[in-house]
């Protein structure tokens, strides 16, 4: 079997241009403890620990925060709205940061994770799952 990636996916720490105003960015990932994060509650009941990593220095952080809540889109609402920080999967914001509605920040600690793959069993792949698999690719960038 020969695995075929597909998406690369990430998660990114973002706020609103309100929440800037009146804090500057963290710049290291040690930084997140000086500022308001919306924090987010898995469906064990345990809080999501922030992991962020560069160059193999990895940090897992339990973020400070007041808002906690168990939904991206209720987090990504609150980010909006200046509540605080969020850290959240980065084909949930592309059209919030186009907008100019949510910056990123610690972007350099955010790498990409192992996504979604496809599996052929020939090394040399047929035309007809080439063609298939191309505009997959496209719509999960």
């Amino acid at each position: 079997m020969v695995a075929i990636p597909i998406t690369r996916p990430r998660s990114l720490v973002v706020g609103s241009p309100e929440y800037f105003k009146e804090r500057s960015k963290p710049i290291v990932p040690l930084d997140l403890v000086q500022h308001r994060c919306i924090e987010m509650r898995m469906a064990n009941g345990r809080m999501y620990r922030w992991e962020l990593e560069r160059r193999g220095e990895a940090h897992v952080i339990d973020v400070p925060g007041n808002l906690t809540l168990d939904a991206t889109d209720l987090i990504l609402a609150a980010a909006n709205s200046g509540a605080g920080l969020a850290y959240i999967g980065e084909y949930s914001l592309a059209a919030h940061m186009a907008a100019g509605r949510l910056i990123p920040v610690l972007e350099e600690w955010c790498p990409a994770y192992p996504g979604l793959s496809l599996f052929s069993q020939r090394r040399h792949m047929p035309a007809k799952l080439r063609a298939f698999i191309g505009p997959i690719r496209e719509q999960a960038v």
